[in-house]
């Protein structure tokens, strides 16, 4: 390998928060940061301020259109710069034509899989583009091994170029104390920041639309209701989302049970985790799985979806419940609700343990290893 190889990369997402795309990112640039240098050097596209040491640059982001950005801006400055490589961390979002080998990453297949999911734009730009990055990429990183089985079926000239890689959680998250070491007057506290929150509540943090299906959670709260027994109080997290006739019915049914907050800060996230009875995540479609191990990394008791990614993720660490199982999720909510004393703590430090495994320093290692297939040929 030729001294100081320059590494590309697109950060354009790290300063932003409420993504499972700039938690990536952020996560990857924090472990790449701890690792040494080793003859490389590397610039990042984007606006965030990054520190320019330890070997970095950075270059600005995309202003307006980010397909144009792609098109013409980012193959250009390329052209110029002359990386030994570029890692396109955002699917399809790749330059093309930049004159260097291409790494991408591909987070999931979720359009192509369940098209019903995704905007109509979102999904003709990746059935168009997906093709055409894949063709064009030197390697592909992919989150999982279910991730990797899926594009291999859907796309086999790929698959020997196929590389998984699991995420890594922000430095900050794998840092902070969880729900047994969390300060005892947190709730307390959190309350007087957020007064709508109640004192003992689940939690469901993501966009209140189809694929993270929290529809499934509110007819489950209806059916304990039904049943006569205590409805917990559910905290929903989270930006807008598309929301059917059906979501804005069970909203309206469920009112007196569900606390709407919207998005918070990611403090006030990190201690709405550690104060919850549990988190519940009920996802039809994932290429990753961050909210339950963020979950479990706080010392929440995750309950998940059955999805074979969130499986192979999170392990024997939550507890799994079919995606539109009304009733099951509805005895999940009763269990968690009923969790305490030593089997509550046992199953927090468990949860927390597994979680901090997924550190930004051992996903770095990997992804440097990726990148030294390609410059080293």
């Amino acid at each position: 390998m030729a001294d100081r190889a320059l590494v590309s990369i697109d950060l354009r997402f790290m300063g932003q928060s409420g993504m499972g795309i700039a938690t990536y990112q952020r996560a990857l640039w924090q472990g790449l940061r701890q690792l040494a240098p080793d003859g490389m050097e590397w610039v990042a596209h984007c606006d965030a301020p990054l520190p320019e040491d330890r070997g970095w640059a950075r270059e600005p982001g995309p202003r307006g259109s980010r397909n144009l950005w792609n098109l013409f801006v980012l193959p250009r400055r390329l052209r110029a710069l002359r990386p030994a490589l570029h890692h396109a961390t955002v699917n399809f979002e790749a330059p093309l034509g930049a004159g260097c080998p291409l790494v991408v990453t591909l987070h999931d297949l979720i359009p192509m899989e369940h098209p019903e999911l995704v905007s109509r734009r979102h999904r003709l730009l990746s059935r168009a583009l997906v093709p055409v990055v894949l063709r064009a990429a030197t390697r592909v990183i992919v989150d999982s091994a279910d991730v990797r089985d899926r594009v291999a079926r859907r796309y086999p000239a790929v698959a020997d170029r196929l590389r998984v890689v699991h995420c890594g959680l922000p430095q900050e998250l794998i840092d902070a104390p969880d729900a047994p070491d969390a300060p005892a007057d947190e709730l307390e506290r959190l309350r007087r920041r957020l007064p709508a929150l109640p004192g003992r509540f689940l939690l469901f943090v993501g966009p209140a639309d189809p694929r993270k299906n929290p529809s499934v959670l509110l007819r489950a709260l209806l059916d304990i209701e039904a049943s006569g027994r205590e409805v917990p109080k559910l905290v929903m997290v989270g930006r807008s989302g598309p929301r059917s006739h059906e979501l804005e019915a069970l909203r309206t049914a469920t009112s007196r049970h569900v606390i709407d907050l919207g998005h918070v800060s990611e403090e006030d996230l990190g201690a709405l985790r550690r104060s919850a009875r549990g988190v519940l995540f009920p996802s039809r479609a994932e290429g990753f799985g961050y909210p339950p191990l963020e979950a479990l990394a706080a010392g929440a008791p995750t309950v998940a979806s059955a999805l074979p990614v969130l499986q192979e993720i999170l392990g024997s660490h939550v507890d799994y419940c079919p995606v539109d199982d009304a009733a099951a999720w509805g005895r999940a909510m009763l269990a968690l609700e009923a969790l305490d004393g030593s089997m509550l703590r046992a199953r927090q430090q468990a949860g927390a343990a597994h979680a901090r495994g997924f550190t930004p320093l051992r996903s770095a290692r990997q992804t440097r290893d990726v990148y030294l297939e390609v410059i080293e040929g």
